[in-house]
């Protein structure tokens, strides 16, 4: 009994956390409250089910059915319609089938069978299902230790331990979708380019005389127990830097430098994921006090971040034309309700803004204003680490005036650490990208409609989609906070977390993710305040040569209906306005090429390379010493000369590598 109230792990955890948080069932009994009123009895019984296998924990869940079936249930009765009986869980009494399914970590339809076996064969013990009970398809103990020994190899040759991975157990159910997330540090990993067939084929490679197929090696590797943390890596983009430094360390390091620089480099890595850690149970945290509907002051948690560009137009059958052209950029810009799970996208084309800090600024003030369903005196905000977006001047002044001018008591902003940010906004984003390349786009109300169905029926994610064409949404805060209110805050890049409070206004708390309970505190009030006007930025206006492209290009691949809207026939003055374009661009590039040619000795400054004679032998012709190229003085590098005398490109490189 004393392990069973040991400390309970992060995947413990959460387990019993998810539990307490699940109130999407519809039944007047509130089961998620048990777990407060018998907290006790809930950590023993969730820690005894988390450390079931498999198999384990479905006989348990079937007894548990079992025990609730008398002569007087309907399950019994053969003219019966449907199969049903009360759910209990040992200990705890009866529940609803969300809360039932959420602790046994079970589907609806393993709960389905299980009352199938029990209706029609009222057996006290689960049935052995496929081939367990047969010996004869049992491997045999001397072919198991060649698998053993080979595995064994693999993990110590090509292994790589990973100590920041996470997992998620996905339930689906009528009425919830329950996620519960752990971490295990025990996890090895093989390089992405292996396969089950390629390990297989090696193995029987280096044992011949064992007979075994391919199925059975895979079954042996994924069910064994020491074993089953061995993985194939999967093949990812946008890994974490620090992370990838790490790994390329450890991997290429020497024995000699390992056992000089093992601890340096070890401990660095530590704080790193201690780092992470403290940021990412900060933002569950967030989640879970956004969530808790008994705290009528709870704060509302909203994330939010850029997904990639896309293009207009975009057609899953792609013609060659479009590849080399460039098409409109739209930008999109996602904010989540954590509480809700719900998500707005804001999409705007490059002719109407920027991707900047007073987009974001914008963007963020309109959702405040028009999207929220709840009010709440506390605000927190979660975003990446991007400087140009989010980690900046103009989002830290945006804190302090949205207290000052009182929509809320306490604004908070958080960064995830680098490498490590990704969050509900990105799951949104991945949903939508993957319907977006299926789907053709042929304009923002195109787009809209795309984003807006990606969600089908079965997920309880929803998605707005809110197209901003028109003046007035963004606002210049940037010339608005620094010319007239705030002042720039330093360092702005070391801090993970800021908070503007109605008991300290002109001031921001900051902290670190290395020690989030030491605070600094930063003055943003300017000594001599202005009064002024937030004034709407100014459309970003059209590109006329990419208005002709699209005339002359790319009308004939567009839709009757959206040829108008999309590729329109440009105005005289744009024509001309392309053609002073090209010709200035061409003008600019040919006085730069000349200003180099005639004095580019004195153009760098000092004199780095001078001619010689390509041919210095007395043996050469005449002709070929007459031949000439371009010789560095300070490196003694040669470069041929063009046909007209002038300097060639590499050359014009090699002078600003001496320049820099």
């Amino acid at each position: 009994m004393e392990e069973a109230f040991a400390p309970l792990s992060l995947s413990e955890t959460t387990l019993i956390d998810s539990l307490s948080l699940n109130t999407s069932c519809s039944c007047s009994k509130q089961c998620h409250l048990l777990v407060e009123t018998q907290r006790r009895l809930f950590i023993i019984l969730c820690r005894q089910v988390f450390r079931m296998s498999f198999r384990e924990r479905g006989e348990a869940m079937y007894s548990a059915l079992v025990n609730q079936v008398n002569f007087s249930s309907s399950i019994l009765d053969p003219n019966r319609f449907k199969n049903h009986i009360p759910l209990s869980i040992p200990f705890i009494g009866v529940v609803c089938q969300v809360f039932f399914l959420s602790f046994w970590g079970c589907s609806e339809k393993r709960l389905r069978n299980y009352l199938d076996i029990i209706a029609s064969t009222q057996s006290l013990l689960l049935p052995a299902h496929g081939l367990i009970g047969n010996q004869n398809a049992r491997m045999k103990p001397e072919l198991l230790d060649s698998v053993r020994l080979y595995l064994r190899k693999l993990a110590s040759e090509r292994g790589e331990s990973i100590a920041t991975r996470k997992y998620t157990r996905k339930t689906f159910n009528n009425e919830a979708r329950i996620t519960v997330s752990y971490e295990n540090e025990n996890i090895t990993y093989l390089p992405s380019y292996n396969s089950y067939q390629k390990l297989f084929d090696t193995f029987k490679k280096e044992f011949p005389d064992i007979d075994i197929s391919l199925r059975s090696f895979e079954e042996f590797w994924k069910n064994d127990f020491e074993f089953k943390n061995l993985k194939i890596r999967s093949p990812a983009k946008d890994v974490c830097d620090e992370c990838a430094i790490y790994r390329n360390k450890i991997c290429s390091m020497s024995d000699a430098d390992y056992s000089t620089f093992n601890e340096e480099i070890i401990s660095e890595q530590n704080l790193h994921i201690q780092c992470y850690r403290a940021m990412r149970d900060e933002y569950e945290r967030d989640i879970r006090k956004a969530k808790d509907v008994s705290d009528s002051d709870r704060p509302i948690v909203l994330s939010f971040d850029y997904a990639q560009n896309l293009e207009i137009p975009h057609d899953p059958l792609q013609p060659q034309k479009f590849y080399f052209t460039s098409r409109l950029k739209a930008y999109q810009f996602g904010v989540v309700n954590e509480e809700l799970d719900i998500h707005t996208h804001y999409i705007y084309s490059e002719y109407v803004s920027g991707k900047g800090a007073d987009e974001v600024a914008s963007m963020l003030l309109h959702y405040i204003k028009n999207e929220l369903k709840r009010n709440s005196r506390h605000l927190i905000l979660w975003a990446d680490n991007c400087p140009g977006q989010n980690k900046n001047s103009t989002l830290y002044q945006l804190l302090a005036w949205l207290v000052e001018g009182g929509l809320y008591d306490v604004v908070e902003l958080k960064f995830q650490v680098k490498g490590h940010t990704r969050n509900s906004v990105d799951r949104g984003f991945g949903i939508t990208k993957r319907f977006y390349f299926k789907a053709p786009v042929w304009s923002m109300e195109c787009l809209k409609r795309v984003l807006e169905t990606s969600v089908d029926e079965r997920r309880s994610l929803k998605i707005k989609a809110i197209i901003i064409d028109q003046t007035g949404v963004f606002l210049n805060f940037t010339d608005y906070f620094l010319k007239y209110l705030y002042i720039k805050i330093k360092g702005i890049n070391d801090y993970h977390g800021l908070k503007a409070s109605k008991n300290l206004l002109g001031k921001l708390i900051c902290f670190k993710a290395e020690d989030p309970s030491t605070t600094y505190s930063q003055p943003v009030l300017l000594k001599e305040r202005i009064p002024c006007v937030l004034a709407p930025k100014p459309l970003k206006g059209i590109n006329v040569e990419k208005v002709t492209t699209f005339y002359k290009e790319l009308r004939k691949f567009i839709p009757d209906p959206f040829k108008d809207i999309l590729c329109p026939k440009p105005d005289d003055s744009y024509l001309k306005q392309v053609i002073d374009i090209k010709n200035q661009r061409k003008q600019h590039k040919s006085e730069k090429k000349n200003l180099m040619n005639e004095n580019w000795e004195s153009h760098v400054g000092e004199e780095v390379a001078i001619k010689r004679p390509k041919y210095e032998s007395s043996d050469i012709s005449e002709s070929s010493k007459n031949s000439e190229e371009w010789v560095c003085t300070k490196c003694d590098v040669r470069f041929k000369l063009k046909n007209d005398g002038g300097m060639s490109k590499p050359i014009e490189k090699h002078i600003k590598s001496h320049q820099v």
